[in-house]
């Protein structure tokens, strides 16, 4: 995810992020909190900075979710299609994190976290 993530925001002219263990473990366990509950929310689980507190991450974030996206690309191409989603993409933010979640009934769920 995080390839994909920076070959977009390379395609626009900015710097590729890293990779945050922090957010990672947010954005995974937001990614299974939704497959396992069907909750579909940004603020369910905490909320993204209540996440990624838990996580040890205590710096300003931003968040992605998707559902139903059977790939990466196409989870990141609906999330290219709408303007909070890009400008979370292609915000100042210089780490990121990213999960995925398949739940009982087969629907992927997606996570990408963003700091600041």
């Amino acid at each position: 995810m995080l390839q994909e993530n920076n070959r977009l925001r390379a395609s626009v002219g900015l710097p590729a992020q890293k990779m945050s263990p922090e957010l990672t473990n947010a954005a995974q366990d937001h990614a299974n909190f939704m497959a396992e509950t069907g909750s579909f929310s940004h603020h369910s689980n905490g909320g993204p900075v209540g996440r990624g507190a838990r996580y040890g991450y205590n710096g300003s974030l931003s968040e992605n979710i998707a559902m139903g996206q059977p790939t990466i690309e196409s989870a990141f191409s609906s999330w290219r299609n709408s303007g909070g989603h890009w400008r979370n993409i292609t915000s100042n933010s210089t780490v990121a994190g990213f999960g995925f979640a398949i739940s009982a009934d087969g629907s992927c769920y997606w996570v990408g976290m963003y700091g600041y």
